[in-house]
């Protein structure tokens, strides 16, 4: 696309939540540029956008049960304890998305 005041700019678009995915947009930018001009990428605009947060759960419980039974006369009575213990782990991803535009400058 045209700029004016910069000129023509391609645009690059991917995943930007890890060191891999930023260094792939580098990359991919260096091998068009070479194509087009045999130049190298100058990032002229960065935008990041988030995506939202990708959320991961786990969670046990256990219920331990302490019980008697009595028989008193012509009735049954049953008396006892339950306890019950939960534990779990939580945790999140935000996820980010980059654009970025940039020019190709001849070496």
């Amino acid at each position: 696309m045209e700029i004016a005041g910069v000129g023509t700019v391609y645009r690059y678009q991917g995943r930007a939540n890890f060191s891999h995915q930023i260094a792939e947009a580098d990359r991919i930018m260096i091998k068009e540029c070479k194509k087009i001009n045999g130049g190298k990428p100058v990032v002229v605009d960065q935008q990041m956008r988030d995506l939202g947060v990708v959320a991961m759960r786990n969670s046990q419980s256990t219920t331990n049960v302490n019980a008697t039974a009595d028989r008193i006369g012509p009735t049954m009575s049953i008396s006892g304890t339950a306890r019950t213990s939960t534990t779990g782990t939580s945790g999140g991803l935000r996820n980010m998305n980059q654009e970025l535009l940039f020019k190709c400058v001849p070496q």
